[in-house]
């Protein structure tokens, strides 16, 4: 992975008012922000056409050695007759032909033997057995390899017991978050798990969830997500010792510490979701953020950040009434960053139907900025917040000023919430044109502000001066 764009030493431009940062560079790409979703295209269910196999849950996916698997939670087997075979806590599927259809023709089980890919260990299938429970192990965080060429990788997986009461009511206890290894077989394709501390959990129930709502590797570490409550925070680990509790660092806000009691959320109010890096949103946005609430208003929620940890500017992307006009509600939004060219602005996101359990695909084309431009932004961060917000409420006029010099800009919040003016155009010298006449057009009303600020300080004066007189004759 390219390391995130660094602006030590901006070009700094004096104003009136202060210090105006400018940056600049080339993009290949990027989309509109905030994001805008042109079209949707309903691809239709994951493993529709594989009659025996019907997986409910989940539907993570990830490459090994360029197959695409997809991870699913409980999965029922049908026989010729569609009857019920069997069932399995999870599964994993070999999609076969991806780059033609990215959902359809999901292979077959790449464990035959309706054993769940991740296996209950002795104690569980005991406790099964002796008692009206089931032990479900759900692996919403997905599959990450140490290193990009390896045939296996790590699962951090939700340990759950179901019981039912004598009036048939159902009840799932979380016991916390385990970790196994995963491994590929070059011959079959199938692929293999192993608990990796037997009936020992990670990270306790009442501990955030740490790589069970999401992970993903970068550089050196293991960034894992994990919901408690309405919470969702960050931990990182080394990439060769995940299975260490004692190796877990805690985002507390501001750094990453060994100590977890000062743990801040990254994120409050999503059920899932995927959080990837991508160039999609040009040189500021790093990193993205694709998941779903518990409302379902949005359906799915976009968010960009600059760094892993953000913070993360959200806004809506699919709204219900763009899926369905009867509206299912959906749990389990994830993204597929493989699947399409995230140059052309393509996405393809699955979700889980809360009604039928079905694993829907859709491609999702965002609106497209530009592809390929230079590009040049203005940052107000060393500017009075009064000139920042003057620039929000002129930013049509300052847009006008930039396609007069044949470029393009927008005026947004960073994330820090300091106003910064982007300016993009195919040619070098229009960015550098339009630039030169928006610094120009800020300098002129920076002395306006600083007049009418003379003014008002004189009028404020000639009062007090009116008021002492009074009060002496």
């Amino acid at each position: 992975m390219e390391p995130a764009p660094e602006y030590q030493h901006p070009e700094l431009m004096a104003t009136p008012c202060g210090n105006l940062a400018i940056t600049n560079g080339t993009g290949k790409y990027s989309a509109i922000y905030p994001p805008k979703a042109l079209y949707l295209r309903i691809l239709g269910e994951l493993n529709k056409k594989l009659k025996p196999i019907y997986p409910q849950g989940n539907g993570r996916s990830f490459i090994i050695k360029g197959n695409v698997y997809y991870l699913f939670g409980t999965t029922v087997w049908r026989d010729s007759k569609g009857e019920i075979a069997g069932e399995a806590a999870n599964s994993v599927t070999l999609a076969t032909d991806p780059k033609v259809n990215p959902i359809a023709n999901i292979a077959f089980p790449a464990n035959k033997r309706m054993k769940p890919l991740v296996p209950l260990t002795e104690s569980e299938e005991k406790l099964e057995k002796e008692h009206t429970s089931k032990v479900i192990l759900e692996m919403p965080g997905g599959l990450w390899k140490p290193q990009s060429g390896a045939v296996g990788g790590y699962i951090w997986f939700q340990k759950y017991v179901q019981t039912c009461s004598p009036q048939g009511n159902f009840k799932r206890t979380l016991h916390g978050v385990g970790i196994a290894t995963v491994v590929w077989n070059r011959q079959t394709g199938e692929m293999t798990a192993e608990r990796i501390m037997n009936d020992t959990m990670l990270f306790e129930a009442n501990e955030p969830a740490f790589g069970a709502f999401c992970s993903i590797l970068d550089e050196h570490y293991f960034y894992t997500w994990g919901k408690l409550g309405e919470d969702t925070y960050l931990a990182r680990v080394e990439k060769w010792e995940p299975d260490n509790r004692d190796a877990y660092e805690y985002w507390n806000g501001h750094e990453f510490t060994k100590d977890m009691t000062t743990l801040a959320p990254v994120f409050s109010g999503y059920t899932s979701g995927t959080v990837m890096r991508t160039k999609m949103f040009g040189h500021l946005y790093n990193w993205v953020f694709i998941g779903g609430t518990e409302t379902n208003r949005p359906v799915v929620t976009i968010g960009v950040a600059r760094n892993i940890h953000g913070p993360y500017m959200m806004s809506e992307l699919i709204q219900p009434e763009q899926i369905h006009p009867a509206f299912r509600h959906v749990h389990s939004v994830y993204a597929h960053q493989w699947a399409y060219q995230e140059k052309y602005g393509q996405l393809l996101i699955s979700w889980n139907e809360t009604d039928n359990e079905n694993v829907m695909g859709v491609k999702v084309q965002l609106a497209m900025r530009h592809q390929c431009a230079f590009w040049k932004d203005i940052s107000f961060k060393y500017m009075p917040s009064v000139v920042s917000a003057l620039i929000i409420g002129r930013a049509d006029f300052i847009k006008t000023f930039a396609q007069a010099k044949t470029a393009n800009c927008d005026v947004e919040h960073d994330e820090d919430g300091k106003t910064i003016i982007k300016v993009f155009a195919s040619e070098e010298g229009a960015a550098d044109a339009a630039v030169d006449a928006i610094c120009n057009l800020i300098c002129g009303w920076c002395d306006e502000l600083l007049e009418e600020g003379r003014v008002a300080r004189m009028e404020e004066r000639g009062l007090s001066l009116k008021k002492i007189l009074r009060l002496r004759f």
